[in-house]
């Protein structure tokens, strides 16, 4: 039984460095296709940057500590995370609205499409996390539910790495399909050691595969459209 729990712990670490791999390449391959001279952005973008890479760090190390038993520490910087995550999710909304503000909106984009992404996937994180730190007593479901606050985060990485100008409206639903094969892997793993997939992954599956569908159906409404007017109008 030890041994199985230890296999979890170091599948979830394997996991935490994949996905922090997948941040670094999208981000990284996104400034070096657009040459991006990084000290000429805002200041708001940089410290948006510096959370969350702090973030992706702070995963990948929550999980090591795991791994070597180190509970006591997990926990207190488990308090750190906390307000990281609260930080990241309002200056994610913050950029975003500097960014349509602006005009500094990627052009695979329409303004209401990236207000309506970048707002559900920032309140998804912000819930998935949230929910996980009220389940922290419940090591399965606070874990897998941390897993998926990481991987919502991957959608902006998966969104710099896929030709979205070439899938055009289906852009959306590829950066689904990118974290539906990461959350496959997970799932996979559930099935494989568990004989079943837990109720927190299904949760996962289903915020994946309907994000898109809510985009589509809301960044074009009335109501987002005179918000983002509103932001155009007050630069």
């Amino acid at each position: 039984m030890r041994d199985e729990v230890e296999f979890e712990r170091w599948f979830f670490l394997g996991m935490a460095i994949v996905m922090a791999m997948i941040v670094l390449f999208g981000f990284g391959l996104h400034a070096t296709r657009y040459n991006f001279d990084m000290a000429g952005l805002p200041d708001s973008v940089k410290t948006h940057a510096l959370g969350f890479l702090a973030w992706v760090a702070l995963y990948v190390a929550q999980n090591s500590l795991i791994v070597g038993r180190r509970f006591q520490l997990h926990i207190w910087l488990g308090i750190v995370g906390l307000g990281l995550a609260g930080y990241i999710s309002i200056s994610g909304l913050q950029t975003t609205f500097d960014s349509i503000r602006f005009d500094r909106v990627p052009p695979a984009f329409p303004p209401s499409v990236l207000l309506v992404l970048n707002g559900l996937n920032i309140l998804t994180f912000a819930g998935l996390i949230a929910w996980a730190t009220l389940l922290r007593a419940n090591p399965a479901w606070h874990k897998r539910l941390m897993f998926g606050g990481m991987l919502v985060l991957l959608s902006p990485a998966f969104g710099r790495i896929l030709p979205l100008p070439l899938l055009q409206t289906w852009g959306g639903f590829g950066v689904a399909a990118c974290l539906f094969a990461v959350l496959f892997m997970a799932m996979a793993f559930d099935l494989y050691r568990c004989r079943g997939i837990h109720p927190a992954y299904v949760v996962i599956a289903v915020i994946v595969l309907l994000t898109p569908v809510a985009v589509s159906a809301l960044a074009f409404s009335p109501i987002v459209l005179d918000v983002v007017q509103t932001l155009i109008r007050n630069h």
